[in-house]
């Protein structure tokens, strides 16, 4: 068998051969990247410092989901380290100005004479930090995105830097294949975070934040399989306000929603970190209690059940009082649980959901179950 050729990490001088040969090798790498997995954004700055024969590479990842800024990098044996320095506090403050001020690529020859464009804040702070890169040139390349909705946004920063090895610096290929390859990331950012919004949507309830009932079941379907699958006990819990005929003109008013969002923080903070909680309706949620036997799982959705009257009660007190309503007070709770193991998810919902009709029938503001 042939070794693996590995020539394509060695074409000095940077000629058009070789710069194309080394664009396309790093957006093969980059094909199937996770932008919200560490691993693949590491691998690609690795691919990039490695094609390139960069001395150091480091690109700097935002979103509009998370306040902080991640740093990855990749460096040659012989450099130190310096991505930790942007995990502090004032880190962060320099990592988000060095994004901001990066209109266009930018070369860094004299970092003293760059710092005076930063914040005075973080002059200091900065020529400490590039210090340690060394005397070779760098580079600061700018991950925008372009949106008819929201303008240009910054998806990121490429910070790269030319090793000792590079005779005469980039050529204007090299930095030209650079801006191809942050655009392509730019893009691929945008794309996955626009991918997530959507799945949000989609299995999210909008009112309380909670997994709407697409999301409940798709994840709810899950966590049975992998019971059935472990032999582990499971139980669902169904809880539905108690109403009467009038109750049903609240929803779609300030106060109705008011009851909605106490009720699913009342059930989703006394709930444990591996209970999933979803809306099913209107006023009708459901919870699934993994590895819980069914007295446990009773003891759990009778405390749940306590909180929710209480949230409620004390609701109450400040909503308006109007004549022709009646705000709900309680909340009946139907309970099924996996016995013999060959449960699945419908058969789970279905005995809940006789269990809730059960504790409605007796006066709600109960717990029920079918379970043996």
């Amino acid at each position: 068998m042939r070794p693996k050729e590995t020539t394509e990490l060695d074409f000095r001088p940077f000629n058009s051969d070789g710069v194309l040969r080394a664009l396309c090798s790093v957006l093969r790498s980059s094909k199937h990247l996770s932008w919200n997995y560490a691993g693949d954004i590491q691998s690609v700055i690795e691919r990039i410092g490695k094609v390139f024969e960069a001395g150091r590479c480091l690109i700097f990842v935002t979103s509009q989901t998370r306040s902080d800024i991640e740093v990855f990098e990749y460096s040659v044996p012989d450099l130190a380290a310096v991505a930790h320095h942007f995990a502090t506090p004032l880190g962060q403050k320099l990592a988000e100005q060095l994004i901001t001020n990066s209109d266009e690529l930018v070369k860094i020859t004299d970092m003293k004479e760059h710092a005076l464009e930063l914040d005075e804040n973080y002059r200091e702070f900065f020529i400490r930090v590039w210090e340690t890169f060394g005397p070779e040139k760098s580079y600061l390349i700018p991950l925008r995105v372009q949106s008819e909705a929201t303008g240009e946004r910054r998806a990121g920063l490429l910070v790269l830097q030319e090793s000792g090895n590079t005779t005469g610096g980039w050529n204007k290929l090299v930095l030209d294949s650079l801006l191809a390859i942050a655009d392509y990331l730019a893009k691929l950012a945008e794309v996955e975070q626009l991918v997530a919004s959507l799945e949000a949507r989609e299995t999210e309830d909008a009112s309380t934040g909670l997994l709407n009932r697409r999301g409940a079941t798709a994840l709810m379907e899950k966590e049975v399989e992998r019971a059935r699958f472990c032999g582990d006990q499971l139980s669902l819990a169904i809880f539905d306000l108690d109403l009467n005929k009038r109750s049903p003109d609240l929803y779609g008013s300030a106060s109705g929603d008011a009851i909605i969002k106490t009720v699913a923080t009342a059930i989703k903070s006394n709930g444990r970190v591996i209970d999933s909680v979803g809306r099913l309706g209107v006023d009708e949620f459901i919870v699934c209690l993994p590895r819980v036997s069914t007295e446990e799982a009773m003891k759990l959705a009778d405390s749940t059940r306590k909180r929710v009257n209480e949230a409620l009660m004390n609701l109450g007190k400040t909503l308006p009082k109007q004549p022709d309503l009646w705000y709900p007070q309680t909340v009946s709770v139907g309970l099924a649980s996996m016995t013999g193991g060959r449960e699945t998810f419908e058969s789970l919902f279905s005995s809940a959901q006789l269990s809730l009709a059960d504790a409605q029938s007796a006066g709600g503001n109960l717990v029920k179950t079918n379970s043996v």
